[in-house]
């Protein structure tokens, strides 16, 4: 009868041990499925936020392109203004700096060059123009291509070719034009 309550009583022990053993696994399968679930949900909010920012991102690389294709835009009128306004400085620098008895008959401006085809009452006066440009600190580079004399019997005149270089107009500049005009 002791073995058979020994026996008994082990297997009492064995069944609350497996009981336990099989409660302790349905626990900690039920922690790990609750801890598994709550993660998932907190994946979900995360995933949400991250294709949130990458929305914000798309429409910031959208917004950049735009302004960068602003900016170009503005930059052309930028220089479209300064070109405008460099053609019309330099036809007020050639009226300020050409001598009477100097005439043109071609004139070619191209990103700050001048070309100028004309002829010259006398030798003295072309001589006088090219003065002008020499002395001038706005002009660089000056080229005389041709000094020819007039077919024309009885005249002085002298026809030629001269290109040189206008200097940029700074802001500096314009702006101390601006406050001595």
């Amino acid at each position: 009868m002791e073995k058979k309550r020994k026996k008994k009583n082990l297997a009492i022990q064995f069944g609350i041990g497996i009981g336990l053993a099989v409660f302790l696994s349905l626990s900690v399968n039920w922690v790990l499925g609750y801890q598994i679930d709550n993660q998932q949900v907190r994946n979900q909010l995360l995933q949400g936020e991250i294709d949130q920012l990458n929305r914000q991102l798309a429409r910031l690389r959208e917004l950049r392109m735009k302004q960068r294709s602003l900016q170009d835009r503005i930059g052309v009128v930028s220089d479209l203004q300064l070109q405008r306004n460099e053609t019309t400085r330099a036809l007020n620098f050639l009226a300020n700096h050409v001598p009477e008895g100097v005439y043109f008959n071609d004139l070619t401006y191209r990103a700050g060059t001048i070309d100028i085809n004309g002829y010259a009452d006398s030798h003295a006066r072309l001589a006088e123009l090219l003065a002008e440009l020499e002395l001038s600190p706005e002009v660089s580079r000056v080229s005389v291509h041709t000094i020819i004399d007039s077919p024309e019997k009885g005249t002085d005149r002298k026809q030629f070719r001269v290109t040189f270089h206008l200097a940029p107009h700074t802001t500096a500049s314009l702006q101390k034009e601006v406050s001595h005009g």
